[in-house]
């Protein structure tokens, strides 16, 4: 309890202190950027932090944590003195808002609370990608300096997007908590961060929607409370579906049609509360491929909840309130931006006079591109789409050119301010493929995405009203490109594939099954393009699905860039079309397009993009609920609304299942402590490390340890303290820095230590890899035999 306040106490400071900030940087916004503080001040503090500890100005201990917190205060009073009012530090504003404070407080505190209480019952740091992160968190923390040590790699920086795991070292330094308890009440602060941004988006736009719209103000708190239900709470409708396959609803012939990974095989147990060990892990694994011979291909569907249930700290959930921080930042832009209209943007006027408001873009952009690179193109497309659509609804000429000047000026910038990173950066990435044999077929496309599909299809449908003429004729020829470019783009691919020596090479990769490259691998052209058309004419429905929904709002965006006396949207429709149709480019890209990795598939393209698109649908979904409500007559808006009420509840089976059921029965004992299984389960390892981390000071040594495979028990010491060891999950450190030619030589070097180096060449390599320390324990002698005379050698040389 002392942990979980004293951490609490500290993201309010870091909040409070950027309050000044945001009420300036968010004045289009009817809650002046309140709920956007905490990421806010998180973005500036941790930048700060992590620079200074680049630049060697600090070391990345307290000191360092202090002169981040100063800096914060600093920019923001400066900020806030700027101001053109006299309400310099927005004390008045509070004072007339305090409804709106209590509520941002309370939603937090008790968002918090409740996620800290749920991984109370659940606090192991095992399992999945858990001892990555704690072993990153860990390294940070060791690190006087930046770039960080990587403990998996001894003499080596971490090749990997790491800004997350700096804020959360951050906010360790600062509260002074434990990191086997920090790591949990990270899980629950980022769980509460994600739940208030997303309900000031959803309040936000409601509120603006309200100034245009007569609605009543009890829709501005539904709307936050759906964007917040919809984001960090509500399920897919897998959940749904456990709960009828367990109380034995439905014949096996229907869940085998679905071919949800591992539905079919459910037990049944006539109970509505599935039981099964991990049963919830199957709602991440709703899009299931399967190659040409029948094969399972993994993919993965993560949405929020289930990667809270979960637990992982891993950079695509440390970047969502992030994501919703410049989301915010892309709808002041779209507010803000341009108001002026003497401004000619294409003289860079736009630039100077929101020139503070563009380098906090670049900020957020930047920052994005840190913590989770996947998110930074698409939040840059949004903030790109919100300039140009604001300047070409406000009538300025050369818009295009502004815009493009703005687009880029902010890319480049977002790039500079954290410049350091790039520089040491790795990445398994090899460009873009196509996806030739996986398409998603509709019936999973349903379950994944029906319970915020439907709200965003109802507000498409009120905003097309009275436009449907002009909408179904620019959306045909949208449909049209939507179809044909993928189509075009694979007969290209196609064409290469067969046509180059290194088209056929990346073609024989793409069929990377042995069986599948024996039945298929010497076929023609034309046999390949008969082949491709059997396997999409099979499964066309989502592709088709998509391609009109994308069309139809990029129509409807069309339709928004006129101003709203010439029949255009209103400002909160218009940025919500916006995101609608970013959401659907999301699902859209992965039908025939993927990014090339060390897996070989659309795993991760489909895991990334998904996951973006839930958030961007998730503040639209909450939007088109009011939005809906308010634009249809009441027998229409009751039908719309109860389906969509339904759907809600559909989604919110899974949490209501699944929380229980990883909590245990919130059985046994709470502890925020996320070793303390450790301990219990491997005394004798345990008293080991506690050892180390009493008796070692200065550099942080390296300790030889048994590698292993990922998500093994293997790099448990270097985890734990911090201390970097030769290799840890060698399978990682292939993903993190795509070449496996030091960790596969360091697996010889480590095998030999253990087993064969005699006493000439024993002290020479531990010498040449600085090793200090050689961790001999239960890992050890089973992988590698070690044998007491072995034990005697070291005791001699050591």
């Amino acid at each position: 309890m002392v942990q979980a306040l004293a951490w609490w106490i500290s993201l309010q400071i870091v909040g409070w202190l950027a309050w000044p900030l945001a009420r300036r940087l968010f004045r289009s916004l009817p809650d002046r950027g309140l709920f956007f503080t905490m990421p806010l001040g998180l973005l500036v503090s941790g930048y700060v932090f992590w620079l200074g500890g680049i630049l060697h100005l600090w070391r990345a201990d307290g000191g360092g944590v202090l002169a981040a917190l100063i800096l914060l205060a600093v920019i923001s009073a400066v900020y806030s003195v700027r101001s053109s009012d006299d309400d310099f530090f927005g004390l008045r504003w509070l004072r007339d808002n305090r409804n709106l404070v209590l509520v941002f407080e309370a939603l937090f505190t008790l968002a918090f609370l409740a996620w800290a209480f749920f991984r109370a019952y659940n606090p192991g740091i095992m399992g999945t990608e858990k001892p990555m992160e704690f072993a990153f968190l860990n390294g940070i923390l060791r690190s006087d300096f930046f770039p960080p040590l990587d403990p998996w790699l001894s003499g080596y920086a971490i090749s990997y997007y790491y800004f997350g795991y700096v804020m959360l070292a951050f906010l360790t330094r600062m509260s002074t908590v434990a990191p086997a308890f920090a790591f949990n009440l990270g899980v629950a602060s980022w769980f509460a961060l994600a739940a208030t941004a997303a309900f000031g988006m959803g309040y936000d736009l409601v509120a603006l929607l309200s100034d245009e719209e007569p609605i009543g103000r009890a829709w501005r708190w539904i709307g936050g409370a759906l964007a917040s239900s919809f984001l960090v709470v509500m399920g897919n409708l897998e959940g749904f579906l456990e709960s009828l396959r367990t109380a034995g609803v439905g014949g096996q012939g229907f869940y085998r049609w679905l071919d949800i990974k591992g539905l079919a095989s459910a037990p049944v147990t006539g109970s509505w509360f599935p039981t099964a060990h991990w049963w919830w892990w199957k709602a991440s694994r709703v899009i299931h491929d399967r190659d040409l011979l029948g094969n399972s291909v993994e993919v993965i569907d993560e949405f929020p909840q289930f990667s809270f249930i979960l637990g992982d700290m891993h950079p695509h959930v440390l970047a969502l309130p992030f994501g919703l921080l410049a989301m915010a930042l892309a709808l002041q832009v779209f507010l803000s931006v341009g108001e002026k209209k003497a401004k000619e943007p294409g003289r860079l006027g736009l630039l100077r006079a929101d020139g503070m408001l563009l380098f906090f873009v670049a900020l957020a952009l930047g920052g994005l591109a840190f913590l989770n690179t996947w998110d930074f193109p698409f939040y840059w497309l949004l903030f790109v789409a919100a300039y140009a659509l604001t300047l070409t609804r406000r009538g300025h000429g050369g818009w295009l050119r502004g815009t493009a000047i703005a687009g880029v000026a902010v890319g480049v910038v977002g790039v500079l301010l954290y410049l350091p990173f790039y520089v040491g950066f790795s990445s398994q990435a090899g460009g873009v493929l196509p996806n030739f044999l996986f398409p998603t077929r509709w019936q999973q496309y349903a379950v994944m995405w029906l319970p915020l599909l439907w709200p965003a299809v109802l507000l498409m449908a009120v905003l097309s009203a009275g436009r449907w003429r002009s909408l179904v004729k620019q959306g045909a020829s949208f449909f049209l490109y939507a179809v044909a470019l993928p189509i075009a783009f694979w007969l290209l691919m196609l064409a290469l594939a067969f046509g180059t020596p290194m088209g056929h090479k990346a073609m024989s990769s793409l069929l990377d099954n042995p069986a599948v490259r024996k039945q298929v691998g010497n076929l023609t052209f034309g046999r390949a393009m008969g082949l491709l058309a059997r396997v999409r004419l099979a499964h066309p429905i989502t592709f088709l699905i998509l391609a009109m929904l994308l069309a139809w709002g990029v129509a409807l965006v069309f339709v928004v860039g006129k101003r709203r006396k010439d029949g255009g949207l209103g400002n909160a429709d218009s940025f919500v079309i916006l995101m609608i149709s970013l959401a659907f480019l999301l699902q859209f890209l992965p039908e025939f397009v993927y990014l090339r990795d060390s897996f070989g598939t659309r795993m991760n393209t489909v895991f990334k993009f998904y996951f973006l698109a839930w958030a961007f649908l998730s503040v639209a979904g909450a939007y088109g609920v009011a939005r809906f409500w308010h634009g249809v007559r009441p027998g229409v808006r009751q039908a719309g609304i109860g389906i969509a009420a339904l759907l809600l509840l559909l989604g919110l089976v899974y949490p209501l299942a699944a929380i229980p059921s990883k909590a245990g029965g919130f059985r046994g004992r709470p502890t925020l402590d996320g070793i303390a299984f450790f301990r219990k389960a491997y005394p004798d390892d345990a008293a080991a490390i506690a050892w180390l981390e009493e008796n070692v000071r200065g550099a942080p040594p390296v300790v030889l340890e048994a590698t292993g495979g990922s998500y093994s028990d293997a790099a448990r010491v270097s985890e734990i303290t911090g201390f970097p060891t030769l290799l840890g999950w060698g399978g990682h450190e292939l993903q993190w820095r795509g070449s496996y030619r030091i960790p596969g030589e360091r697996e010889g070097v480590i095998r030999k230590i253990y087993q064969s180096a005699g006493t000439k060449d024993l002290p020479g390599l531990l010498a040449r890899y600085r090793v200090k320390y050689v961790y001999v324990g239960r890992l050890e002698r089973e992988k590698y035999h070690i044998s007491p005379n072995r034990l005697r050698m070291f005791d001699k040389l050591m």
